[in-house]
């Protein structure tokens, strides 16, 4: 079956699926296989793994320009060039892909065993009970608000107010635990910029401190519940500019998560919702030949079939291309000449590849010193 949508792997998912680790104590092999069933769910070809929220604040912070425009935001990109000078980025295996590439074969080290045990504890310590009888006490009079919307709202109209910016900057580097060199670095920059708002100064932690002070004063409002989950479930909620789509089945990360939108972009889909949908395609497709299922590819590509009511059709057509004729995987009827034509043209791409991994070739280093002068 063609997938027709790449995953965002967000770095609590990755904390989520390790602590199912220690989730069956009684039965390790159990707990080992629901891991490798859920990171083999995660392919490197349908999916890539985002930076975490906390770094992307504080590059934003020191002035970095963060792209919220629907795609991850990856990083290890290294400039290449290939024999023919053409230009690209390469991205190499990350230390969260590589991680998920030892879960899907099963092997889990004694550091992640760790971990594992550390974010389950973790997860089932978090008293936001507490925290909720502590932001009440310091606020005083609790502003009433009726729902998560208004919260939003209220949240956005309080960073607009340019007497209390540098209070809320200040909160901000509270909350994210910033290091003293970075904290330095961004307060010389905040006066450089000064007057200023947030909001301009750097867009990604105004919307970071727009979801924590939303979560805040919906507990202390009592908008948001004081399920333990709650504060790991918010972490999703970071990622929003970073995808076209985002789903969920937990009621109080859908409310939030709504609200934040506001009808923009991503799209908000009920997980239960997304999940008919797909299991609607899937059923689709198996009730193809394999020829048909072949044409279908070779046509259409990765472009889901136009059924009726489809939640994956509509937001295809809302985020992608329209599909044209020669849209498809071409490559399923390539000819043996097309074949080498394109491994000729590859060659070079992976030679470049090779020489930033392993360094230049012995040829090439005894040629360098044979042009060093003297």
């Amino acid at each position: 079956m063609v997938k027709h949508y790449t995953v965002n792997v967000v770095p609590v998912l990755l904390m989520e699926i390790l602590g199912d680790l220690k989730k069956y104590r009684e039965d390790t092999a159990r707990s080992e296989s629901k891991v490798r069933a859920l990171a083999q769910k995660l392919s490197p070809v349908d999916s890539a793994v985002n930076v975490h929220w906390s770094l992307l604040t504080v590059y934003s912070l020191l002035g970095g320009r963060i792209l919220q425009d629907g795609r991850p935001a990856v990083a290890g990109a290294q400039s290449i060039v290939d024999s023919r000078g053409d230009r690209g980025l390469f991205f190499d295996e990350s230390p969260e892909e590589k991680a998920l590439h030892r879960w899907r074969a099963g092997d889990f080290s004694a550091a992640e065993e760790i971990l594992a045990d550390r974010w389950r504890q973790i997860t089932r310590s978090l008293d936001l009970e507490g925290v909720q009888r502590a932001l009440r006490r310091t606020m005083g009079s609790v502003i009433e608000v009726g729902s998560h919307r208004e919260l939003v709202v209220l949240v956005r109209e309080a960073l607009l107010d340019e007497a209390v910016q540098t209070k809320h900057l200040g909160w901000l580097l509270s909350e994210i635990d910033v290091a003293e060199d970075a904290s330095q670095a961004i307060w010389k920059r905040w006066e450089g910029a000064w007057p200023t708002t947030l909001r301009r100064f750097a867009p990604y932690a105004y919307y970071v401190e727009t979801v924590l002070m939303s979560f805040y004063l919906g507990l202390a409002n009592r908008v948001i519940g004081t399920r333990s989950t709650n504060r790991v479930d918010l972490e999703y909620l970071f990622y929003l500019p970073f995808c076209y789509v985002f789903s969920t089945r937990d009621d109080e990360q859908a409310a939030l998560a709504q609200a934040l939108l506001d009808g923009a972009r991503p799209t908000f889909v009920h997980g239960d919702d997304l999940k008919a949908d797909l299991a609607r395609i899937a059923d689709h497709w198996e009730g193809l030949s394999e020829g048909e299922k072949e044409q279908i590819a070779f046509d259409y590509g990765h472009y889901p079939p136009d059924l009726e009511g489809s939640v994956t059709a509509a937001l295809w057509k809302k985020y992608m291309r329209p599909w044209t004729p020669g849209s498809g995987n071409r490559a399923i009827r390539m000819s043996e000449e097309e074949k080498a034509r394109l491994l000729d043209y590859l060659r070079p791409i992976q030679s470049a590849i090779d020489q930033l991994e392993n360094g230049p070739s012995e040829r090439e280093r005894s040629g360098a010193k044979r042009r060093e002068p003297g």
